[in-house]
C-alpha cells in the first residue's frame, strides 16, 4: 500500500507541478549553470537556453523557458506600475501644486526660503 505521502504528490502532479515534473530522458546530461541566463535576461535568455539545450536535455529546457517567463512578470507589472505613476504626476497641474505649497507652514524649512518653489508658483 503506497504512503499518505506518495498519494498527495501523484494527485499534485497532475495539476500544476506536472509543467516542473523531470522525467529524466535527457540524451546528454547539460549543466545547471544554463539557469543563469533565464535569471540574468529573463524570457530572452530563457528562449536561448531553451533552444541550446532542448536535444540533449529537454527538462531543462522546458524549465529554463518556464523560469523566464516566470520572472519576466514581475517586471511587466512593475512597468505598468511606473507608467501609471508617472501619467498620474504628469496630470497635476502647477496651480495645484501651488495650492498645495501654500498650505505648509511657512517656517518650514525646505519650502521657506526656496527659489524654486517661488519661481514656479508667482
Amino acid at each position: 500500500m503506497p504512503s499518505q505521502n506518495t498519494t498527495i504528490l501523484h494527485k499534485v502532479g497532475d495539476g500544476l507541478l506536472y509543467l516542473f515534473r523531470q522525467d529524466h530522458k535527457a540524451n546528454r546530461y547539460r549543466s545547471r549553470l544554463w539557469y543563469i541566463l533565464p535569471v540574468l535576461f529573463n524570457l530572452p535568455g530563457g528562449i536561448v537556453a531553451f533552444l541550446a539545450i532542448r536535444y540533449d536535455d529537454p527538462d531543462k529546457a522546458k524549465n529554463c523557458l518556464l523560469l523566464g517567463i516566470i520572472l519576466l512578470l514581475p517586471l511587466v507589472l512593475l512597468g505598468i506600475a511606473v507608467t501609471a505613476a508617472v501619467e498620474a504626476i504628469g496630470e497635476m497641474a502647477i496651480s495645484d501644486i501651488c495650492a498645495e505649497l501654500s498650505v505648509i507652514d511657512p517656517t518650514d524649512v525646505h519650502t521657506a526660503n526656496n527659489p524654486y518653489i517661488e519661481i514656479v508658483c508667482d
